[in-house]
């Protein structure tokens, strides 16, 4: 009896130190959350003590990272809300979105924030470089020599992030040309036209002008009095391009409706192109590292001269069409000389 009661203590001490061991275990299992995590126009929330190991990417939805959690990676969003109260190990990139911080908040690298906003970052713990607003503009290569600042995002990025920024630059462009059709669908049309008609003009001007105005504007930028007519000049000019590269997409995008027999109208034929275009450009820099930026360039250059020569669309060039047409001459019409009196003769 004595010998049966001794095992069943042994056995419930057994159980009272395994029970616990086992629940730590499966709490532990529970909290981490393996793997990169993609949140696509949804809510993520990582709560206090939950770890994520991976990556954590935001496209146009809302992040929550709660005070104690931890994402043992680099954050990335492209539109949308984060709320990291937690610990970041990585890097914090934001493209157009919004990020609270807070006292709670630690990042391990780098926090870069373009077109967005960044709140309560000096009471965060940041290890590395915070860069706000900083080249926030259009996504795609300017012309070189501009001398243009692009902070250096050292993210690291999987072909996975690296193609779904690709799709959100193009899709950001086609937005931007969408609007430009709709507000300005003649001056596209113009553009447009004289990138068909006149490549090599078009060309020739943008290159020389890609190559010459930047550097007027750092000679004006170094004077104090001329250094605001400087960025207005480059604001014109990173404008210009734009206009350039959506007129070329617009064409584009005209082009394929005709040969799929689709009446597409313009904001239609608009984002359609330019996506294609702009798609096509950057993966093109992608594939290709070191001669992969000549296909922008000779896109941009064009872009820019049909731009420059139409005044930003406002003109045609060269003149139209009606006002080319050579008036023909009016005949001459050859003297009728008068006919002489018939004389009549004495006999009559």
């Amino acid at each position: 009896m004595k010998t049966n009661i001794k095992i069943l203590l042994l056995l419930c001490f057994a159980i009272f130190l395994v029970v616990p061991f086992a629940r730590a275990d499966a709490q532990t299992e529970q909290e981490v959350i393996p793997g990169d995590k993609l949140v696509l126009g949804g809510n993520f929330i990582l709560d206090q003590g939950q770890t994520l190991n991976g990556d954590l990417f935001i496209l146009g939805g809302n992040g929550d990272l709660n005070a104690g959690s931890t994402v043992n990676g680099d954050v990335i969003m492209a539109g949308g809300n984060l709320k990291a109260d937690g610990r970041i190990t990585g890097n914090m990139t934001t493209f157009g979105g919004q990020v609270q911080m807070s006292a709670s908040t630690t990042v391990g690298g780098d926090v870069n924030v373009l077109g967005g906003s960044l709140q309560g970052e000096e009471q965060a713990k940041i290890m590395g470089k915070t860069t706000t607003n900083a080249g926030a503009s259009l996504p795609l290569i300017l012309p070189g020599g501009t001398n243009i600042r692009i902070p250096n995002i050292n993210v690291r990025i999987n072909p996975l992030w690296d193609f779904l920024w690709l799709l959100v630059q193009s899709f950001l462009w086609a937005a931007v040309a969408v609007i430009v059709a709709l507000f300005a669908p003649k001056p596209t049309q113009r553009v447009g036209n004289v990138i068909v008609s006149q490549p090599i003009i078009s060309g020739g001007l943008g290159l020389l002008t890609g190559i010459i105005v930047p550097l007027l504007l750092v000679f004006m930028a170094i004077t104090i009095i001329c250094s605001p007519l400087a960025f207005l000049g480059g604001l014109a000019l990173v404008i210009a391009w734009a206009f350039g590269i959506i007129a070329i997409g617009t064409e584009a995008g005209e082009r394929l409706g005709k040969m799929g027999n689709a009446d597409w109208t313009l904001p239609v034929s608009a984002a359609l192109g330019t996506f294609l275009v702009t798609f096509i450009m950057n993966s093109v820099g992608k594939v290709i590292p070191c001669v992969g930026w000549l296909l922008p360039f000779l896109v941009g250059v064009v872009g820019l001269g049909a731009v420059l020569l139409t005044r930003f669309g406002t003109h045609s060039y060269p003149v139209e069409a009606e006002s080319m047409t050579i008036q023909p001459a009016p005949l001459e019409q050859t003297p009728v000389a008068p006919s002489e009196p018939e004389v009549k003769s004495d006999q009559d």
